[in-house]
């Protein structure tokens, strides 16, 4: 299905409350870069299959930092059956972790989630209060500000964003505003500046909405900025300096690619799209959607959704410009013949060294979504030779571990 929905019309939420958008980014990881290495990775799989009554489950793994390999973590409860350690939640499509102590889902059916973990074993606990409703429907993204205090989730289904405070000590959340802060377009990604309180939102064909944080995690009005060659604007990636932002454009191929603008270094505000590229956008493949930069801000890859695929490129901290590395061609992530498969999110480990890129079996079939899916394939990252990406796949398979079903976004603490 997800190669029928070149614009993103999330196939999850259509199999559990209909996401009218099309652009929905609730698959995509959102991350703090300040935080310490915990060895575990935490999958959100959305689940969604039939008879799940929208339970879905969130994946435990340790993580190997020398070859980067994911194993299930050993002596956790297993919240259902499968192949690795699972705890509860409901719906989860996006995740995101912040401060090294607190991990959030933005769940589907109408919540939020958030728990501690075990430095351990990886054990998940509900923070108080977890899961917290939220006032609009269908929340598909979220992130946690540069400070660590304020969380916000885009709400696809209600143009909506919501802002939560961070309890320091329990991560409890608390909603800021009863009615939230409506957007120009349906959101699809969120992000903000890595240092400035601003706040970024894809808004699907609208383009990218740019709302101030204030000291209380209040929003004040939005600006919005048009998308460059008629873009879907899907995700926003601003680098690490803080001076330019990405923009995954969502768009089938031929003109799927990446945006990329100059800030204001006063307001964060996209302020004039950076030339010195054979074009803005730069050609990526078939619906990029999703994108990840390293801790040192040289390379940007982009998660192209539904040809299977990443496109790699060099990142200029002077200029913004993106160079497209491997040739000038994408690298494949992942092929069956047994199953369609589709990317649905990209992460990389703390250390930069490690890049993971989760897999959703888009086949249709009566007993759901992802039965087949390989769920998480690694690649490993080299700064030598102007910049690698290389497929490390495990024993067992061609291409990746299995993770729950529908693996919808990772996170590496």
């Amino acid at each position: 299905m997800f190669r029928n929905h070149l614009n993103r019309i999330i196939v999850f939420s259509m199999l559990a409350s209909l996401c009218i958008v099309a652009g929905c980014a609730g698959f995509w990881t959102s991350r703090t870069d300040n935080i310490s290495t915990s060895n575990f990775a935490f999958v959100a799989n959305a689940n969604f299959s039939s008879g799940a009554d929208g339970q879905g489950f969130i994946s435990i793994f340790t993580t190997n930092p020398t070859t980067g390999a994911l194993t299930v973590a050993p002596n956790v409860s297993s919240g259902t059956t499968g192949s690795s350690s699972n705890t509860l939640a409901y719906s989860p499509v996006a995740i995101v972790t912040t401060a090294g102590k607190f991990i959030y889902t933005a769940n589907d059916g109408g919540s939020v989630s958030g728990f501690t973990w075990d430095t351990t074993t990886g054990a998940l606990t509900a923070v108080p209060s977890s899961p917290i409703a939220t006032v609009g429907f269908n929340p598909t993204a979220l992130v946690v500000d540069h400070t660590g205090k304020f969380l916000y989730v885009a709400d696809s289904g209600s143009m909506l964003v919501e802002a939560f405070s961070i309890n320091a000590t329990t991560g409890a959340l608390t909603l800021i505003s009863t009615t939230g802060y409506t957007t120009a377009d349906y959101p699809a990604g969120i992000t903000v500046h890595p240092t400035l309180n601003v706040l970024y939102v894809a808004i699907n064909s609208t383009g990218v909405e740019t709302f101030t944080i204030n000291a209380d995690g209040s929003l004040s009005s939005g600006t919005v900025t048009a998308p460059l060659a008629s873009g879907t604007s899907q995700a926003v990636l601003i680098s690490n300096n803080g001076k330019f932002a990405y923009i995954a454009n969502g768009l089938s191929a031929p003109n799927g690619g990446i945006e990329v603008w100059n800030l204001n270094a006063t307001t964060g505000l996209l302020s004039t799209a950076v030339t010195g590229m054979p074009s803005n956008p730069i050609k990526a493949d078939d619906t990029p959607a999703a994108m990840v930069t390293d801790p040192t801000g040289s390379f940007l890859i982009a998660v192209n959704q539904n040809s299977d695929d990443i496109s790699f490129y060099s990142m200029s901290s002077t200029t913004g410009v993106l160079t497209m590395l491997n040739g000038g061609s994408p690298i494949n992530v992942v092929t069956s013949s047994s199953f369609t498969p589709a990317l649905s999110n990209i992460a990389m480990d703390p250390t930069g060294k490690f890049v993971y890129v989760t897999v959703i079996d888009s086949t249709p079939s009566s007993g759901g979504l992802g039965a087949n899916t390989p769920g998480v394939v690694l690649f490993q990252l080299s700064t030598s030779n102007g910049g690698t990406l290389t497929k490390i796949a495990p024993s067992t398979s061609s291409d990746g571990i299995q993770a729950g079903t529908n693996p919808s976004g990772i996170v590496l603490p």
